[in-house]
């Protein structure tokens, strides 16, 4: 009896190993993907920012493409 009592013992600590190894894996897993997904996000507020001024550079274009196509047709009328 003494020797499986010791054996359970040893399961139930072997066991609790295994319990504590699994959480630090999550926990290290979850940190790991968490600064994944704030590098992600630091990248995409870049390319936002970038598509914002790009759209805004085109804005302007188009305004002072208008400006001077309007331009030239008083000048020739």
């Amino acid at each position: 009896m003494v020797a499986s009592e010791s054996v359970l013992e040893k399961l139930r600590d072997i066991e609790a190993q295994l319990d504590r190894l699994e959480k630090d894996i999550q926990e290290r897993v979850s940190s790991e993907l968490k600064a994944d997904a704030m590098e992600l996000h630091t990248k995409m507020d870049a390319h936002l920012d970038r598509m914002d001024d790009l759209i805004g550079l085109q804005e302007s274009a188009k305004v002072q493409e208008s400006v001077f196509l309007n331009g030239l047709k008083l000048e020739f009328s």
